[in-house]
């Protein structure tokens, strides 16, 4: 019973009530072991939950709601509370909610940066931005972090041409000229999926999403699941960077333009 909203003290009083039907204050004090002004105040309470009923007479008699009446009772009260508790819970969670998106209108207004830490916060980060993206992603990388790309996100980058994203990537040795030949032919054909290479280590990874948000690795270390990544929406920052990758796509060398067929699995796998 306590469960349901009864104090134990209430319990224990109730309980001893239901067991004799009616009684004195003295008489379920007896039985149950409890001073005898700590039961009339118990039995005030039982009264205004409309668990016991008080006979006026001499002495005052008092008489316990059936438990078969006195459950069910309790348990459309503690559903009530709860439904009170949860209209309380889903008001407050909107309200945060609607404050959440004005300060982070806010602050994403005034041009943020934001440093997400390495492995999986930083990588869920990335694939958050590149689905989110609606018109570019222009990124400058080491081969090793595009095969990676290609392998772990192909899915991703296939699903950002299909809906139209405009895609250039400037990498630096990649490992293997007919496999980036391949995945450029297979990408064009979705949409526009471009390749270029340069001849030195870019200082860090650099990915831009539509031309106002960027995410810069804060190490040279190639490997996406081993560095932190800087993001940012800072207009100024935003633009040097764009100008920087268009000034390197303006010097690197384009992929050479031979014939290079898909092997059918690797279309499966793309696919």
């Amino acid at each position: 019973m306590t469960r349901l909203g009864l104090t134990c003290l209430q319990a224990r009083v109730y309980l001893a009530l239901a067991r004799m039907e009616k009684a004195t204050a003295k008489m379920i004090s007896k039985d149950s072991q409890i001073d005898r002004a700590e039961v009339y105040r118990t039995l005030s309470g039982l009264h205004q939950l409309g668990l016991v009923e008080k006979v006026v007479n001499a002495p005052t008699f008092f008489r316990a709601l059936p438990v078969q009446e006195a459950l069910p009772m309790l348990l459309r009260r503690k559903e009530k509370e709860y439904n009170e508790i949860k209209e309380k819970t889903e008001d407050l969670l909107e309200n945060l909610k609607r404050v959440h998106n004005e300060e982070k209108t806010r602050w994403m207004d005034e041009g943020q940066f934001i440093i997400f830490p390495e492995k999986e916060r930083s990588l869920h980060k990335f694939r958050k931005m590149v689905e989110n993206a609606e018109i570019s992603v222009d990124m400058i990388l080491h081969g090793v972090c595009f095969n990676y790309g290609m392998t772990e996100d192909a899915w991703l980058w296939k699903k950002a041409v299909e809906k139209g994203v405009k895609i250039r990537f400037i990498i630096y040795k990649p490992e293997n000229d007919k496999a980036v030949l391949r995945t450029v032919q297979f990408f064009k054909r979705k949409g526009s999926f471009n390749i270029r290479y340069c001849l030195s280590p870019p200082p860090a990874t650099i990915a831009i999403f539509d031309g106002k948000e960027i995410l810069v690795s804060t190490s040279p270390n190639p490997d996406p699941a081993k560095t932190s990544r800087l993001w940012s929406n800072n207009p100024g920052l935003v633009t040097i960077i764009q100008s920087y990758f268009e000034l390197m796509w303006r010097k690197t060398e384009k992929i050479r333009n031979k014939k290079c067929l898909l092997h059918p699995e690797q279309l499966n796998y793309m696919s």
